[in-house]
């Protein structure tokens, strides 16, 4: 199936979301989580201090906001931790980026594409360096992180979260927006945050 993205075509395995037949069957889902890994798949630290995740999979890139949100919830129906990043673009204006994972060096991102392509078809799948995200709050608690993420959801973003064990006694989950190559792309989505009232702070990831 075609998705049309920025003017270009991504192949892919997946229906596409005006399609009557939009969505894959249980069967379907079932097979590929017996097929993937799941520690490839999780957006988690393991026991490294400092660890940092400044690489990302994009499948694909919408003009639509309904558009990227349906792929990302058909991609969390898989069992990946799928994202959309807002972003403004010159010649193309805003456009939602449909993203997997957050991995901590390229080896570890071509890997898993490697997977997701033998998997699922994705064939316009690529790796890329994304050091920067959108942070709202550090959570210990998983009752506030859930409340807070159905907040964010409710009002059309698309949080994610990793691990933050840096220095800390206990690790505390990060909540975060988007991936971004450089603090100025993160801006536009932080000018957004700010109409809504949505406290937070650009940050490495």
């Amino acid at each position: 199936v075609s998705f049309l993205a920025g003017g270009l075509f991504w192949q892919t395995g997946l229906r596409s979301p005006k399609s009557p037949e939009a969505g894959l069957k249980n069967d379907y889902y079932e097979l590929i989580r017996n097929e993937i890994d799941k520690k490839d798949m999780k957006l988690v630290a393991n026991s490294e201090v400092n660890v940092m995740y400044p690489y990302t999979v994009q499948v694909g890139s919408y003009k639509q906001r309904d558009s990227a949100i349906e792929v990302v919830n058909s991609l969390k129906k898989l069992g990946f931790d799928a994202y959309s990043s807002m972003v403004m673009l010159d010649n193309i204006g805003e456009c939602y980026r449909v993203e997997i994972g957050a991995f901590k060096n390229m080896e570890e991102t071509k890997n898993f594409i490697i997977k997701l392509r033998s998997s699922i078809r994705f064939s316009g799948a690529w790796a890329k360096k994304t050091p920067y995200a959108i942070e709202i709050d550090n959570f210990d608690s998983e009752k506030y992180l859930k409340v807070k993420e159905s907040e964010l959801i409710a009002i059309g973003y698309s949080p994610y979260t990793t691990l933050d064990i840096s220095g800390k006694a206990q690790s505390t989950s990060r909540l975060l927006i988007g991936a971004f190559t450089s603090k100025e792309q993160a801006l536009y989505t932080s000018e957004q945050l700010k109409k809504d009232g949505i406290e937070h702070k650009i940050s490495e990831r």
